[in-house]
């Protein structure tokens, strides 16, 4: 399940342009292909049951709900996540893989009576007038998508792409076809389909993990005991979620900036719509970042642990590790590069854009920051990577603490000064958090040799 690098070596090694865009397209899947088959399908489904729905509000609301629910739903999995794929990963390393399974279905029991509690305390709090029905799907899809995320997550560490994509490509084409044959454009009907959807996109990626780790026991939990949960890695994917989200929220619950269209859940026209345009503008980017790390960092790193564990001259240690931090530095330029290409474009095209499709001029400036934010948050993303695979979690902490604090409060005071300010606080807040992650780095790199070999003694 782990050969993505020399399977992309391989591809790299025809050295010649098709190659080189093969290549490209593979890790684009890897990185953004569930995100594109949800917004493609979701889009659909949007536009299709624009024109046959008798009640447009019904096809907005149900956009609606689905952002919360996923929002939702990343966050509350969010401290699970990562600490459990660390744990993961020390099982496979000590090849104990029996523990993987039923462990796995440990941490899929805990995320499910913890998103319950969540869910109940929504819908009892936030939507008590509800129907029943409208309940009781929020709270499924709230469970389902939670136990989801910790799936993709595990498949993703131990770099099963091709499955993610597979199972994520059925699921998904499954709910374009009960669209069509059920044919009803209601809420519960919508949100019915994608339940159902859910359900069988979380039973293809369980099935993936248990077939590639059988076991005889059916549920443990040793992910909890002490030494096993990190929870500097829990607290830090934590934060680093609840950054990422916090200025949109603020913008959703904001009076000024938002609209309500199924009381209490709220939208920001004004910001939802060029926060999406300016996220689409870093799939390349992320692609181009995870080709130098699959191909060259993360093939360095288990060379220089070897060198380590074998307790090998200095020389040779030294040696490998001037290689592996000329790989991280390849890996960051290339992200710079590969953003700073796409931002120059994107602020060149973006007028044409808006006047060709007939939208507001008032996107233009809020766009342009965007695009500058979000290329800001995919470096903070591919610097956090790095202090994670280097096993720097309390750095990674550190950094991700001061994003979330940053983020909510510099949001909150473009939100005071007015339009104008609108993207700023989310802007600084990542290039403070970049400067922050960007020193934690450097001394990280000239201090790797000890600290490694401290570790590992």
């Amino acid at each position: 399940m782990a050969g993505i690098g020399f399977e992309l070596l391989k591809i790299l090694r025809r050295d010649n342009y098709s190659s080189l865009l093969r290549a490209y397209g593979l890790t684009t899947l890897m990185v953004s292909g569930p995100y594109i088959f949800i917004l493609l399908t979701i889009g659909t489904l949007y536009f299709f049951s624009l024109f046959a729905a008798h009640d447009v509000k019904i096809v907005d609301q149900f956009t609606s709900i689905m952002v919360y629910l996923l929002s939702t739903s990343i966050i509350i999995s969010s401290f699970l996540q990562l600490a459990f794929f660390r744990f993961v990963a020390d099982r496979i390393f000590e090849k104990d893989f029996g523990s993987v399974t039923p462990n796995y279905v440990g941490v899929l029991l805990v995320q499910f009576l913890f998103s319950l509690c969540f869910a109940f305390a929504v819908i009892f709090y936030f939507l008590p007038n509800y129907h029943v029905l409208f309940k009781i799907l929020f709270v499924s899809i709230v469970v389902i998508l939670s136990m989801i995320f910790i799936s993709i997550v595990l498949l993703t560490g131990l770099k099963s792409y091709r499955r993610i994509i597979e199972s994520f490509l059925f699921a998904y084409s499954g709910l374009l076809f009960m669209h069509f044959v059920i044919h009803k454009y209601d809420l519960i009907y919508l949100l019915i389909e994608f339940l159902i959807t859910q359900t069988v996109l979380f039973l293809l990626l369980s099935y993936d993990i248990l077939r590639h780790y059988p076991t005889n026991d059916l549920i443990e939990f040793k992910f909890l005991k002490k030494g096993n949960l990190y929870y500097s890695v829990a607290f830090a994917n934590l934060f680093y979620t609840l950054g990422f989200w916090i200025d949109k929220y603020l913008f959703w619950f904001d009076p000024i900036t938002s609209l309500t269209n199924y009381p209490p859940l709220r939208y920001s026209p004004i910001y939802d719509f060029p926060m999406l345009i300016a996220y689409l503008t870093i799939i390349p980017t992320t692609a181009a970042f995870l080709l130098q790390v699959e191909t060259s960092f993360s093939m360095i790193y288990p060379k220089f642990m070897v060198k380590i564990f074998r307790r090998k001259t200095l020389a040779e240690i030294d040696a490998i590790r001037g290689e592996l931090t000329m790989a991280g530095r390849n890996a960051m330029f290339s992200l710079f590069k590969t953003q700073a290409v796409i931002i120059v474009t994107m602020f060149l095209i973006t007028p044409y854009f808006l006047t060709v499709f007939k939208l507001p001029m008032i996107y233009l400036n809020l766009l342009y920051i965007l695009y500058i934010a979000a290329g800001l948050n995919v470096i903070l993303w591919g610097l956090l990577n790095i202090l994670y695979y280097t096993t720097r979690y309390k750095h990674a902490l550190i950094v991700s603490i001061i994003f979330f604090l940053a983020n909510a409060s510099l949001t909150m005071l473009s939100l005071h000064l007015g339009p104008p300010f609108y993207g700023y606080g989310y802007a600084f807040s990542l290039l403070i958090s970049i400067a922050v992650a960007l020193f934690f780095l450097n001394s990280n790199f000239k201090d790797l040799t000890y600290t490694t070999f401290m570790m590992t003694d």
